[in-house]
C-alpha cells in the first residue's frame, strides 16, 4: 500500500522516472493521487471508460508491476458484478467487479475493459484471501 511508501517513483511510458508525491489517499479504495513534475509532453492521459456498460463474461486485462517486474499483461473475464467486499479497512465496498485475472501485489492498476479502463484493480482482502481466490476490481466510476 502507498501509505508505507517510504519513496514514491513515477515511470512514465517513455520510461522516465519522476519522483511521486502523495497528495491524497483512499487506503480502502487501494487508490493514491500522486504529483509529479513531469513535463505537460511528456505525459499522456487515459480516458476513463464507462464500468456501467460491463457485462459478465467480458474480456479484461490488468496490468501493472506485480513483485516489482515491470510491464506485465494478464487476462481474464469479468465473472461477477455489483459484489459486495470488506476492504483493507474494514470498510464494505459495494458494486465491485470480480474477475478471475491474476492480480498481484504491484498489479493494482486499471483493469482494461476494451480500449478504456473500467476500474482498478485491488488485491483480494486478506479477510478473504486464500489459494486461487477471486480478484476484485473497483469500478472506474468511484474514482470520478
Amino acid at each position: 500500500m502507498i501509505s508505507d511508501a517510504n519513496r514514491i517513483e513515477v515511470t512514465l511510458a517513455d520510461h522516465s522516472t519522476w519522483k511521486g508525491v502523495l497528495v491524497g489517499a483512499a487506503p480502502d479504495r487501494d487508490l493514491a493521487v500522486l504529483q509529479i513534475s513531469a513535463p505537460a509532453e511528456n505525459l499522456q492521459p487515459i480516458t476513463i471508460g464507462e464500468s456501467d456498460t460491463l457485462q459478465v463474461g467480458q474480456k479484461v486485462f490488468a496490468i501493472g508491476n506485480p513483485f516489482g517486474l515491470d510491464q506485465t499483461l494478464t487476462t481474464g473475464i469479468v465473472s461477477a458484478l455489483n459484489r459486495e467486499i470488506t476492504s483493507v479497512t474494514d470498510r464494505t465496498i459495494q458494486g465491485v467487479i470480480q474477475t478471475d485475472a491474476a492480480i498481484n501485489p504491484g498489479n493494482s492498476r486499471p483493469v482494461r475493459c476494451w480500449t478504456a479502463p473500467a476500474g482498478w484493480s485491488g488485491s483480494t482482502p486478506p479477510s478473504t484471501a486464500r489459494p486461487g481466490s477471486a480478484a476484485w476490481a473497483l469500478p472506474c466510476r468511484s474514482a470520478r
